[in-house]
C-alpha cells in the first residue's frame, strides 16, 4: 500500500510538471481556464437549484458508467486504473489553478474537490473496493446490497449538495477576491 501511495504522488508530482511545461499553452488558451472564464464564473448568476440538478445530472451519469463497471469480473483492476489517472488530472488542473489565480488557485483548487470530493470518493471506493463478499448469513445477503447502494446513492446526494453550494456560493466569492 505504502508503494501504491508513493507512486499517487509521484503521479500527482508528474500532473503538475506536466502543467508547468504546458505554461505557455494554458496562457494563451481561452479554452483551458483562463482569467476570462474565472471571471465569467465569479460573476455569473447561478441559482443552487439549477446548479444542483446539473451537478446531479452529470454524476449520476458517472456514476452509472462506474455501477456497470463495478459488476464486471474486473472489478479491483478499475480501481487501480482510476486512482493514478485521477491523481494526474488533479495535479494538472491544481497547477493550471495557481498558474491563472496565484496563491488564490490553490484555494480554488482545494474547494473544487475537497469537501464533496470525499464522499463521491468513499461512493466510488463502495463500488470498487471489497473484492468477493463474504457471506455469512445467506438469508440477508440481497439486504446487504441493497442497503450498499442505498448508502452510495445517499452519498452521491449529500457530494452533489456540497458541490452546488460550493460552487455558487465560497468558490467565485474565492475568486473575485483573487482578481481584484
Amino acid at each position: 500500500m505504502k508503494k501504491f501511495l508513493i507512486v499517487l504522488m509521484i503521479i500527482f508530482i508528474c500532473g503538475v510538471l506536466s502543467a508547468d511545461v504546458c505554461l505557455k499553452q494554458i496562457e494563451e488558451s481561452d479554452v483551458f481556464l483562463g482569467v476570462d472564464f474565472y471571471e465569467q464564473y465569479a460573476n455569473a448568476k447561478m441559482t443552487f437549484k439549477n446548479v444542483f440538478w446539473n451537478v446531479l445530472y452529470e454524476r449520476t451519469k458517472l456514476l452509472g458508467i462506474l455501477l456497470v463497471f463495478s459488476l464486471t469480473p474486473i472489478k479491483e483492476k478499475i480501481g487501480i486504473i482510476l486512482l493514478p489517472l485521477f491523481s494526474f488530472v488533479w495535479g494538472f488542473y491544481i497547477m493550471s489553478c495557481i498558474i491563472e489565480l496565484g496563491v488564490a488557485g490553490i484555494v480554488v483548487g482545494l474547494a473544487s474537490v475537497l469537501p464533496h470530493g470525499l464522499f463521491y470518493g468513499m461512493g466510488i471506493g463502495g463500488l470498487f473496493i471489497g473484492g468477493k463478499d463474504r457471506v455469512y448469513h445467506h438469508k440477508n445477503q440481497g439486504v446487504i446490497h441493497i442497503a450498499k447502494y442505498m448508502f452510495i446513492l445517499l452519498l452521491l446526494l449529500t457530494a452533489c449538495v456540497i458541490e452546488s453550494l460550493v460552487g455558487t456560493h465560497f468558490i467565485p466569492w474565492v475568486i473575485r477576491l483573487s482578481l481584484i
